[in-house]
């Protein structure tokens, strides 16, 4: 069963449920331009594998994901693509041992800095560089 948030535009989310059978998180948040800032503190991922897109053209501008378990999680491609307005990630929790895919992860991000990507040794796979494939001038990520 696939998950995703429509596209939302001139309104408002005041407050998401999920279960804990969620595994794929593809097109998620992808357009939710009104969306500014997500906290995750108990959203239970450990079973999600596709997480492609999940945040394709948001206008976040933090987002903090401490709390992910992406152990299972294969796919991160164009993850985080066109969110211009990124400044800092926390993604000192990604394990991303089984992920194959981070092709433009990043892509089109011109508001973040390399300095205010927060990752661990497990998660060295998101400065691979095809996760900053084909970046616009601008972003000053590698």
């Amino acid at each position: 069963k696939k998950y995703f948030m429509p596209k939302i535009e001139g309104e408002y989310i005041v407050k998401l449920i999920f279960d804990n059978n969620i595994k794929d998180c593809s097109y998620m948040f992808a357009g939710c331009k009104n969306i500014t800032n997500i906290n995750f503190i108990n959203f239970n991922i450990k079973n999600i594998i596709n997480m492609k897109y999940m945040f394709y053209e948001c206008k976040i501008e933090n987002i903090n994901l401490f709390t992910f378990n992406t152990e299972n999680v294969i796919n991160m491609e164009y993850m985080f693509a066109k969110c211009d307005n990124l400044k800092t990630i926390d993604l000192s929790s990604f394990n991303t041992n089984n992920v194959k895919d981070v092709t433009d992860m990043f892509k089109g991000c011109f508001s973040l800095k390399k300095d205010n990507i927060k990752i661990n040794k497990n998660s060295d796979k998101i400065l691979n560089e095809n996760s900053f494939n084909e970046l616009d001038e601008g972003c000053l990520i590698y």
